[in-house]
């Protein structure tokens, strides 16, 4: 038999970069927000581009917490 194994984390981040993740999430959160103000006042060329920078944004966090450094 062999010995158990600690499993390695898979998300070892530092105290700063959680900070960082848990900041861009308020900020994805935000826009998305924005995307909903946008509609509701009809301008949807708005809407669109900030629903673009959300996804990218997203996307970026995503990234990094499959171990990308961005």
């Amino acid at each position: 038999m062999t010995p158990m194994q600690t499993p390695t984390p898979i998300l070892s981040f530092t105290e700063a970069e959680w900070a960082d993740l848990f900041t861009a999430s308020r900020c994805i959160a935000g826009i998305e927000r924005h995307v909903m103000r946008a509609l509701t006042e009809g301008d949807v060329m708005l809407a669109l581009d900030l629903q673009r920078v959300a996804t990218l944004a997203r996307a970026a966090v995503e990234a990094k917490c499959l171990g990308a450094r961005i």
